[in-house]
This record gives structure tokens, sequence and C-alpha cells, in this order.
């Protein structure tokens, strides 16, 4: 029997785990980058259906439009209080994602040195 991923748990073990990106994409496992090392975070393929279900809640009808007409789209998204840097775009005839996780909080210039 086959089950869909739960993209939302994903999210969450991207966040635990502090990795600066995730990728997803449909025929693909997702991934997630830590500490710079690109890593698998599910043994289970992503599918269209559930493609469709992450484009449908992060993406509002006019953005899901443009991605549509012009194949890509840069955006933001805030999940579970923390605020990802979106890059849309078509893979294989699907949108597939790109996700920056940004800092929970932003530095002051004198920590940055």
């Amino acid at each position: 029997m086959h089950y869909e991923i739960d993209w939302h748990d994903l999210i969450h073990k991207a966040i635990e785990n502090e990795a600066s990106d995730i990728h997803f994409t449909v025929g693909q496992r997702p991934y997630m980058r830590c500490l710079g090392i690109l890593q698998p975070m599910s043994s289970q393929l992503l599918t269209e259906q559930t493609m469709s279900d992450v484009c449908t809640v992060i993406l509002n009808k006019c953005q899901q439009e443009k991605l549509t007409r012009e194949r890509e789209l840069d955006s933001s998204w805030t999940f579970a209080d923390r605020r990802f840097r979106i890059h849309a775009y078509y893979q294989q005839n699907w949108p597939a994602f790109a996700f920056r996780l940004l800092p929970a909080r932003i530095p002051k210039l004198a920590e940055l040195k």
C-alpha cells in the first residue's frame, strides 16, 4: 500500500535540524541541506498529489496562476513561526519547490563584525 508523504512533517524536521534548504521535486525523495550537506529526508518519493497539495497550501490563487504562466515564481511563506524564501518552478511538468529557511532572529550589525 502506498502512503503520501506528510510534507508538513518534513518542514518541521528541517526546522529541527536547522536545515538551510529543502528541495521538493515530483518523483524524487525530499532533500534538506544541513551544514552544506544535501541529505534525503525520506525514502519515499514525492508524488504529483503531494506536490499539488504543497502548491495549493503555499501559493495563493494569483501566485498559482503566475507559476503556471511564467513557469517559475519567487515568494515567501511562514510556517511554524518561521519564514521561508521559496523558489517554485516546473520540473518534469510539475511544480517543484526550493525552500530557504530564513534565520529565526536577524543578527545585529555588531554581531556580524
